[in-house]
Protein backbone atom coordinates (compact mmCIF):
# COMPACT_ATOMS: atom_id res chain seq x y z
CA UNK A 1 0.00 0.00 0.00
CA UNK A 2 3.17 2.02 0.77
CA UNK A 3 4.67 1.57 -2.17
CA UNK A 4 1.56 2.55 -4.51
CA UNK A 5 0.90 5.84 -2.78
CA UNK A 6 4.53 6.94 -3.17
CA UNK A 7 4.32 6.02 -7.08
CA UNK A 8 1.00 8.12 -7.13
CA UNK A 9 2.18 10.96 -5.29
CA UNK A 10 5.71 10.98 -7.43
CA UNK A 11 2.81 10.92 -10.61
CA UNK A 12 1.10 13.98 -9.60
CA UNK A 13 4.29 15.62 -8.70
CA UNK A 14 5.62 14.76 -11.84
CA UNK A 15 2.40 15.83 -13.83
CA UNK A 16 2.28 19.29 -12.32
CA UNK A 17 5.80 20.05 -12.97
CA UNK A 18 4.99 19.01 -16.73
CA UNK A 19 1.77 20.66 -16.85
CA UNK A 20 3.97 24.14 -15.61
CA UNK A 21 6.42 23.83 -17.49
CA UNK A 22 3.96 23.29 -21.10
CA UNK A 23 2.15 26.35 -19.63
CA UNK A 24 4.98 28.76 -19.29
CA UNK A 25 7.02 27.71 -22.41
CA UNK A 26 3.76 27.59 -24.65
CA UNK A 27 2.52 31.14 -23.81
CA UNK A 28 4.18 34.23 -24.63
CA UNK A 29 3.28 37.86 -24.75
CA UNK A 30 2.73 39.09 -28.19
CA UNK A 31 3.70 42.54 -29.05
CA UNK A 32 2.94 45.42 -26.98
CA UNK A 33 2.77 47.98 -30.71
CA UNK A 34 -0.30 47.03 -32.76
CA UNK A 35 0.50 46.65 -36.13
CA UNK A 36 -0.29 49.33 -38.75
CA UNK A 37 -0.86 52.10 -36.04
CA UNK A 38 1.42 55.10 -35.97
CA UNK A 39 1.80 55.48 -31.59
CA UNK A 40 1.98 59.21 -30.75
CA UNK A 41 2.08 60.51 -27.21
CA UNK A 42 -1.56 61.21 -25.60
CA UNK A 43 -0.04 62.92 -22.51
CA UNK A 44 0.79 66.72 -21.41
CA UNK A 45 4.08 67.59 -20.33
CA UNK A 46 4.66 68.98 -16.23
CA UNK A 47 5.00 72.63 -18.37
CA UNK A 48 1.65 72.35 -20.47
CA UNK A 49 -0.12 71.56 -18.00
CA UNK A 50 1.45 74.44 -15.17
CA UNK A 51 1.94 77.17 -17.46
CA UNK A 52 -1.81 77.95 -18.14
CA UNK A 53 -2.87 77.29 -14.46
CA UNK A 54 -0.85 80.14 -13.34
CA UNK A 55 -0.81 82.52 -15.85
CA UNK A 56 -3.48 85.51 -15.41
CA UNK A 57 -3.40 85.44 -19.16
CA UNK A 58 -4.47 82.39 -20.59
CA UNK A 59 -8.03 82.54 -22.24
CA UNK A 60 -9.75 79.35 -21.83
CA UNK A 61 -13.36 80.96 -22.50
CA UNK A 62 -13.03 78.75 -25.51
CA UNK A 63 -12.45 75.80 -23.80
CA UNK A 64 -16.17 73.81 -22.75
CA UNK A 65 -16.53 71.50 -20.27
CA UNK A 66 -19.18 68.31 -20.88
CA UNK A 67 -20.59 66.81 -18.00
CA UNK A 68 -16.93 64.96 -17.27
CA UNK A 69 -15.77 68.63 -17.21
CA UNK A 70 -12.54 70.06 -18.44
CA UNK A 71 -9.33 69.41 -15.98
CA UNK A 72 -7.89 72.38 -16.59
CA UNK A 73 -11.13 74.28 -15.93
CA UNK A 74 -11.74 72.25 -12.95
CA UNK A 75 -8.12 72.64 -11.73
CA UNK A 76 -8.26 76.44 -12.15
CA UNK A 77 -11.79 76.60 -9.97
CA UNK A 78 -10.76 74.62 -7.65
CA UNK A 79 -7.52 77.28 -6.91
CA UNK A 80 -10.04 80.50 -7.33
CA UNK A 81 -12.16 78.59 -4.22
CA UNK A 82 -9.07 78.10 -2.67
CA UNK A 83 -7.36 81.74 -2.69
CA UNK A 84 -10.79 83.12 -2.27
CA UNK A 85 -11.42 84.14 -5.92
CA UNK A 86 -14.57 84.26 -7.83
CA UNK A 87 -16.51 81.09 -7.61
CA UNK A 88 -16.53 79.45 -10.95
CA UNK A 89 -19.96 78.68 -12.72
Amino acid sequence: MDMKRRIRNALIIIVSVAVVTAVFRFTEAGSLTPPGIAVVPSLNTLSEIFAPLVSTSYDSSGVTADKNGNALQITKCIILKVTGGTPCP
